[in-house]
């Protein structure tokens, strides 16, 4: 048949390989694709969702990513998209001052 080529796997980003909770939802997000008749991601696709992937994981966590990808089989999406951040999420990415902490630049 045409358009027939060997089956890329669809591993999940190299970054994220070695998160067990993420690996489970990774399967979960396949085996959903799969179910919805939605084809495996081609290599480039897949490469350009791997930089997505690992990017949002640094930007908002693992744990938000996964919900985020959860939230997109609940809403029965086609696609992930960027989690989103809440109010009560910090960013991962800011330094949290506390007052009260022993200052050591003052000596």
């Amino acid at each position: 048949e045409r358009g027939k080529g060997k089956t890329i796997p669809n591993d999940p980003p190299e970054s994220l390989k070695d998160d067990l909770s993420f690996l489970a939802c990774w399967d979960e997000w396949k085996a959903y694709r799969k179910e919805r008749g939605l084809r495996p991601y081609k290599p480039m696709g897949l490469k350009a969702l791997h930089t997505q992937l690992t990017k949002w994981a640094k930007t908002h966590g693992v744990p938000a990513l996964i919900q985020s990808i959860r939230d997109s089989m609940a809403n029965d999406y086609k696609g992930l998209f960027e989690p989103k951040l809440t109010k009560n999420q910090p960013d991962p990415n800011t330094i949290v001052y506390d007052e009260h902490a022993f200052d050591l630049s003052r000596h």
